[in-house]
């Protein structure tokens, strides 16, 4: 009952604060990315980065085109997120252990996995086909996987590695451990079953490739995602005790409180990852005959330790919000947790996770808008307003000021991402790196150039680019230039990645 108690009420906080948080989110460029990127694969030929996730912009670009798509598009993460949450709590439900505290604490999001949550390219189907695989490691450890649900989970699994290739090393890893696990127990059968869900899995992936092969889209291989060469050993630790102290205070990235409750949230953010392996252990040692159970907490395990090793290894960290490659550890917890709760506990695991949840609330009722985005949204609107007066609807800007411009026009003004500092020595302007082909297409008409202080990547309007018609000063920092042609024609052919 306590836990549904404080479930309703992060309820009431969400309704008050989710419609700004979610506005605040789609400021950020990196939001809006996914489906203008899913648009353009469909159109022209397309740089993705890699880790791209091709099945939220692939639903997000469907979506554009729908009456309320930007509410429909906004409800693509959270649709992800919850589904994950109801898998996981299915799965344990099965397993025999209390799924209603799986539910109440995975629905709470703290700040840091609402912020993901909302944000639909950022791994929310990942994470569902996550909770999907451990909750098929238990019917294939139980001799309950029928072939056709393989293939179906075969696919999805499939697609989910050609949009975040992580989830090779985050489910489809972890799934092999289960699977030789139940071979050593002596399952002769899971090998078929498993062999038919990892062919599928493959047919997908390599049918999938060729398609977007055919489609023109490149899968730029740059930079690890997060990686960094100043990163250290110590600063991913840092990160990784620093992310999971503030995932358990329920506060932001970086913001995890200071000593001595630090000390306290640091001690409980440590159950996160620790909670699969030791309920694993536990499970052995109290039930060893319960294979459907040691199957699904062996899978958990072996994801958390798998992405907690590669975290370290490929020196992932640094920057606080690089904490959010983490959260498939939060749930993993969520959906092992409850199973080291024996009948007697239950009262107090209940009073636990009504906290834990209570917490969670009280996190998303203070943390800051500004948190959530990656602008001002005054100044977003100021901008506007001057280009719509000026009559324009097509021009080019840095990367943070191109994607969520054209959002919050509701895509009657069409910005897009441009670099100009590292094309040529700065005397032209190039293409950003992650784009459509389409997007440079010269059209008639005026356009305009957007330049900012504050933005390194396109600080002046190169002469290459014609004479322009006009130049108007938004404020101190932003200035638009104006020309009576789209300066497309002008640009560089090599894109460029940020400067």
């Amino acid at each position: 009952m306590l836990p549904l108690v404080a479930l309703t009420v992060y309820a009431c906080v969400i309704g008050v604060r989710g419609p700004s948080l979610s506005t605040a989110t789609f400021s950020y460029a990196d939001a809006p990315e996914g489906a203008y990127l899913g648009s353009a694969l469909l159109s022209s030929p397309t740089r993705l980065p890699l880790h791209t996730e091709l099945v939220a912009g692939l639903f997000e670009a469907g979506l554009l085109r729908a009456p309320a798509a930007h509410l429909l598009i906004e409800l693509l993460g959270p649709l992800f997120s919850v589904t994950a949450v109801a898998l996981a709590g299915i799965a344990v439900r099965r397993l025999g252990g209390a799924w209603f505290l799986t539910v109440a604490v995975g629905l709470a999001f703290g700040p840091i996995a609402l912020w993901s949550t909302l944000f639909p390219t950022a791994h929310g189907y990942t994470l569902l086909c996550l909770a999907l695989l451990a909750l098929s490691a238990v019917s294939m450890s139980r001799q309950r996987l029928l072939t056709w649900h393989a293939l179906v989970v075969g696919v999805l699994c499939g697609a989910a590695v050609l949009s975040d290739q992580g989830f090779v090393a985050e489910g489809l890893a972890p799934l092999l451990v289960v699977v030789a696990m139940c071979r050593i127990r002596g399952d002769k059968r899971i090998t078929r079953i498993a062999a038919q869900l990892f062919a599928v899995t493959a047919a997908t992936i390599g049918v999938g490739a060729m398609l977007l092969a055919l489609s023109g889209v490149h899968i730029v291989f740059s930079a690890t995602p997060g990686a960094s060469a100043s990163n250290t050993t110590g600063s991913s630790v840092s990160t990784i005790v620093h992310t999971f102290s503030a995932m358990a205070a329920g506060s932001w990235y970086g913001a995890d409180p200071a000593p001595p409750l630090g000390l306290l949230t640091s001690v409980a953010g440590l159950a996160i990852p620790f909670s699969a392996p030791t309920a694993l252990l536990v499970n052995i040692r109290r039930s060893p005959g319960d294979v459907g159970r040691i199957a699904y907490l062996l899978f958990w395990a072996s994801t958390d330790i798998l992405i907690l090793g590669l975290y370290v290894v490929l020196k992932y960290g640094g920057a606080p919000i690089e904490g959010h490659y983490l959260i498939p550890c939060l749930l993993s917890a969520i959906a092992t947790f409850p199973l080291l709760v024996t009948p007697r506990l239950r009262t107090m695991a209940a009073i636990l996770a009504a906290a834990v949840v209570a917490v969670q609330a009280g996190g998303v009722l203070i943390v800051p808008v500004s948190a959530f985005s990656g602008g001002d949204a005054r100044e977003d609107a100021r901008v506007l307003t001057v280009i719509r007066a000026e009559g324009l609807t097509r021009g080019y800007a840095g990367y943070w000021m191109s994607h969520h411009l054209t959002w919050l026009s509701d895509e009657t003004v069409h910005v897009y991402p441009v670099q100009q500092r590292q094309c040529e020595d700065g005397i032209r302007v190039c293409p950003y790196e992650y784009s459509g082909d389409k997007w440079y297409e010269p059209v008639a008409g005026p356009t305009f150039l957007l330049l900012s202080s504050s933005d390194p990547c396109v600080v002046k309007a190169p002469t290459s680019l014609g004479r322009p018609i006009r130049t108007v000063a938004i404020d101190p920092q932003i200035t638009l230039v104006v020309y009576d042609h789209d300066i497309a024609r002008s640009f560089a052919h090599t894109p460029t990645y940020l400067c």
